[in-house]
């Protein structure tokens, strides 16, 4: 049996559609399709339900009982491969949205890599959204999001919170270390987001709580999907930028920036840890363990609001 085709089966159960399994594969949704008949074939069974008007896959019985089963080869796959390179140290896999990962992550990150040196450490930058779908089919051990999301073999727990506070270039003539929203000029705002999809930036609820704070009718001068844009152009002028306040301070170590606190009250902008519910196996369980207790030390030192 081929291991591609469990693994693009694995990836239109979770994803819901064949074109949106082909997106997250990067194949074409011919060759996902392809791929499917020929895992049916083999099983001499139908795995989904075809017809017209079935927008997203429906699974037959029998396509429900091999879901089970693909998501433990799958995982046991990647057990084996493990113990072909088998050495004192395990790999460890993460993904993180890249702004969590410069900002907020790093130096724990740095601590494991070279004083710890427990793990060979795989790390991926993908968007908040993406990173549910690589949990889910064991692509990576460990996730890190910015966005809640409901998603199959999920679990998402609240890891810490912060406030969300002002950066704007030191040389500004924007003085004040308190400032009310009303005296920021939104066309000179570098906005942390796209209008396309809510939850790309800081998530649905910063952006509620934007559009009714600031004018809607006025365009921010710039919007980008990720901070680290922010460094070509948060250097001069009085422009300026929302952050949670623990990006705010891991990006003003790097870059010549003030941080200001906003007089009004501020959502909260949660850090997300992801993890699968269906990891049944021991080693890997062991592993995100021990992670666990490294991470809820770095927590503890830099004295995040960690949640319950």
């Amino acid at each position: 049996m081929d291991r591609l085709d469990i693994e693009i089966f694995n990836t239109i159960v979770n994803e819901g559609t064949i074109s949106k399994a082909a997106e997250a594969l990067f194949l074409s949704p011919t060759t996902v399709g392809a791929r499917l008949k020929t895992l049916e074939k083999e099983l001499g069974i139908t795995l989904i339900e075809r017809g017209k008007g079935i927008k997203s896959i429906e699974l037959t019985n029998g396509g429900k009982r091999f879901s089970v089963l693909a998501s433990n080869m799958l995982y046991l796959w990647n057990e084996c491969d493990e113990i072909k390179n088998q050495t004192a140290k395990t790999t460890f896999s993460i993904a993180a949205a890249d702004s969590f990962f410069q900002y907020v992550l790093s130096p724990l990150f740095n601590h494991l890599i070279y004083d710890i040196n427990c793990f060979y450490l795989e790390l991926q930058l993908y968007p908040s959204d993406m990173i549910y779908p690589l949990v889910s089919r064991h692509s990576v051990d460990v996730g890190f999001a910015m966005t809640k999301m409901n998603y199959p073999n999920v679990l998402v727990k609240p890891l810490f919170e912060s406030d969300v506070v002002v950066v704007t270039p030191r040389a500004s003539s924007i003085k004040s270390k308190r400032i009310k929203p009303d005296a920021l000029d939104p066309e000179k705002e570098l906005f942390v987001g796209t209008r396309r999809n809510r939850n790309v930036g800081w998530g649905a609820t910063f952006n509620a709580w934007h559009d009714s704070l600031f004018n809607r009718e006025k365009h921010p001068l710039a919007r980008v999907n990720s901070v680290s844009i922010l460094s070509y152009l948060l250097d001069q002028g009085d422009y300026w930028a929302l952050l949670p306040r623990q990006n705010a301070l891991g990006y003003s170590r790097t870059h010549n920036l003030r941080i200001l606190e906003l007089d009004c009250p501020t959502p909260k902008w949660t850090c997300y840890m992801l993890t699968s519910t269906n990891n049944t196996n021991t080693t890997a369980n062991t592993k995100i363990n021990l992670f666990r207790q490294y991470l809820n030390e770095f927590i503890t030192k830099n004295k995040l609001h960690m949640l319950p």
